[in-house]
């Protein structure tokens, strides 16, 4: 056996920043446990007995890699091209590389499936589209035959090769037909020898260009069954100490439905996870930053407790999806939570997503059937979510014709597939909550409109909402009917040289011509004197938390550069609000200087896409809906 080096005139260098692997940049680790195991779930070996998969991390002797010599025979050769000698990031990769070459053990990861088919093919070659090939030797190829699978556009394997300072894989799968077979990539870089180039990608072949027969590697494990290991080879010590510490929130996060339904045990670093002890194991996850373990706990309620909701007979005739194939789980008797986890029929997560409520709430929609495959057809590359662009219906797995609306544009069916399922999911929710769905908003919508309900303070601890990477405590979003629009009152100001601001005119829209009576008196000013514009600047990301003391942060992401800023609040709710709310504003610790009782001001810079927080003092057991607006103060 050897590692191909394709050595070609008409080769083209090609460098390390493989797209492939750059698309899962920053979370290596959880992509690696996702697509792995999502490879392994596609390819059952029926329904009825779980698929296995063992996760093992170990040491081994370098010298046991196979045909090492040539390893680092490539890789000099990618160090001593000269076509590199200014590249970073390849230089980078020889680095890591070498150094871990150097080293008399590497690191290895091993996952390894059982009561699954395996991949086959191997014995027809390279030159065949078979999975064994698509897994293998092969980039944007996928070989998957069931409707179920959760993978589809050929990308994701590549995902391994990025916690891999060798970027090394070896593979063997043994299959009812085939046997067993063995192969391996390196996906450094390209080198030059004389005016050829050799390829990329460097594959771990038998005399005769094909896969190898048996195993390749002896590291104490034997395949005896039918199944798939892959090894990740030269794993980065930094990613090693992840998949230890974060690797079960990870799988967690991403299967807890194949787990639940009994369609996958998972043997994790010689903890094994299956149906029977789920709910134990999530209770023994580690706390952290991001409440993933929170989610994943409220998803599990939602599956054992939650009450089952299925799709309106309307799909039927509308999009051709019966309405068994969309099943929604809520559970609205939990103290923390308000998304959705949105899975397919393998269980395997796609993405979650926050719907206001009323209250708090945890939601798992499944889809199955002829939903499961539809969606599957408009899933993205790294299987994170459904975009109408990419269904495509050229197989007539729809038949437009005998739907209620004759779609001319696979995109406009998907679309309104996935707009009618949001607002499914949203009727649900005001129904769970006894609201009106015409009052109500998406939490991902709420513009500059927030509301703090009066609470006690131990409640105020575990009801909590996230958006946008911030927790949100107690708010309850509403739409407020304003007599002026929100920022169309205008306001002028005086700073003097002391910074020193006075309001120089104020005035609101009119229904009727404005006469000399209406106008404020404008304030005598200096010469020194400079008069500003306090105008309003729209925000787009912004968040309020409320606090154990009863004050309250609200929290916003300048939307440009600014020199000098104001914040105005106004009070909004059911009747008229007399008592001004706000006690004191402060910024950076300082109080802010008052221009009015709801507008403060500071002559501090901002830079654009900083968090800046203003914190809230208020009047004592005063429930407030506050309308903030921010306001620049420009000259002239």
């Amino acid at each position: 056996m050897n590692w191909t080096t394709n050595l070609s005139s008409e080769n083209a260098h090609e460098g390390s920043a493989n797209g492939d692997v750059e698309l899962f940049a920053g979370k290596e680790v959880n992509a690696t446990v996702r697509e792995v195991i999502q490879n392994s779930i596609d390819v059952p070996n029926d329904s009825k007995t779980p698929v296995i998969v063992e996760v093992d991390m170990y040491e081994e002797s370098i010298d046991k890699l196979p045909r090492i010599s040539q390893v680092k025979e490539i890789v000099d050769n990618i160090a001593n091209t000269e076509f590199w000698k200014n590249d970073q990031e390849v230089s980078k990769r020889v680095d890591l590389a070498k150094q871990t070459l150097d080293k008399d053990t590497v690191k290895i990861v091993r996952f390894s499936d059982f009561n699954t088919t395996g991949a086959k093919g191997a014995k027809q070659g390279h030159q065949a589209r078979t999975p064994f090939t698509a897994l293998t030797r092969a980039n944007y190829v996928s070989d998957k035959a069931s409707s179920s699978a959760s993978g589809s556009r050929g990308i994701g394997k590549n995902s391994v090769k990025g916690i891999s300072d060798l970027r090394m894989v070896l593979f063997t799968s043994q299959t009812k037909e085939d046997g067993k077979y063995s192969s391996g990539q390196i996906d450094l870089a390209t080198f030059a020898k004389g005016d050829k180039i050799s390829n990329r990608i460097n594959y771990l072949v038998g005399d005769d260009n094909e896969a190898i027969a048996g195993e390749v590697i002896d590291d104490k494990f034997t395949r005896n069954e039918n199944g798939t290991d892959l090894r990740i080879v030269g794993v980065n010590e930094d990613y090693g100490q992840e998949l230890c510490e974060f690797g079960l929130v990870y799988l967690l996060e991403n299967f807890l439905t194949s787990i639940y339904e009994g369609r996958l045990v998972v043997k994790f670093l010689g903890t094994t996870i299956d149906k029977n002890n789920l709910y134990q194991t999530i209770l023994d996850l580690p706390e952290d930053t991001n409440d993933s373990k929170k989610y994943i706990q409220s998803y599990y309620r939602a599956l054992e407790f939650g009450k089952k909701y299925q799709l309106p007979e309307a799909f039927l005739t509308n999009y051709g999806i019966n309405p068994a194939d969309g099943t929604f789980y809520l559970e609205t008797e939990t103290l923390f939570g308000s998304k959705v986890l949105f899975t397919r029929e393998s269980g395997m997560k796609i993405y979650d997503k926050n719907f206001n409520a009323a209250g708090n709430y945890a939601g798992v929609f499944r889809a199955t059937g002829m939903l499961n495959k539809v969606l599957r057809n408009m899933e993205d590359a790294t299987h994170t979510k459904w975009q109408d662009s990419l269904f495509d219906n050229r197989g007539n797995m729809i038949n437009y014709h005998e739907l209620n609306t004759k779609f001319r544009q696979d995109n406009r069916y998907a679309s309104s597939l996935l707009e009618s399922l949001r607002k499914f999911i949203k009727d649900i929710l005001n129904q769970a909550f006894d609201v009106d769905g015409n009052d109500e908003i998406e939490a991902d919508e709420i513009a500059n409109l927030f509301y703090l309900e009066e609470t006690n303070h131990e409640e105020n601890k575990q009801g909590v909402v996230e958006s946008s990477n911030h927790k949100i405590s107690k708010i309850k979003i509403v739409k407020q009917k304003q007599k002026v629009p929100a920022g169309s009152r205008k306001i002028e100001v005086t700073v003097d040289d002391n910074g020193e601001i006075t309001p120089t005119r104020t005035r609101k829209p009119q229904n009727k011509p404005s006469t000399s009576k209406d106008k404020p008196q404008k304030p005598r000013t200096t010469k020194n004197d400079t008069t500003y514009s306090m105008k309003p600047v729209d925000v787009t990301n912004e968040w309020a938390l409320s606090n154990d003391d009863g004050s309250m942060d609200y929290i916003f992401e300048a939307p440009k550069n600014m020199a000098k800023f104001g914040i105005e609040f106004n009070p909004v709710g059911e009747g008229e609000i007399k008592v001004n709310p706000i006690k004191k504003a402060l910024y950076n610790g300082k109080e802010m200087k008052v221009l009015e009782d709801n507008v403060f001001y500071t002559l501090d810079n901002i830079k654009k896409g900083k968090n800046i927080s203003i914190h809230l003092e208020l009047v004592d057991s005063q429930p407030v809906g506050l309308n903030a607006i921010l306001r620049e103060l420009r000259k002239g």
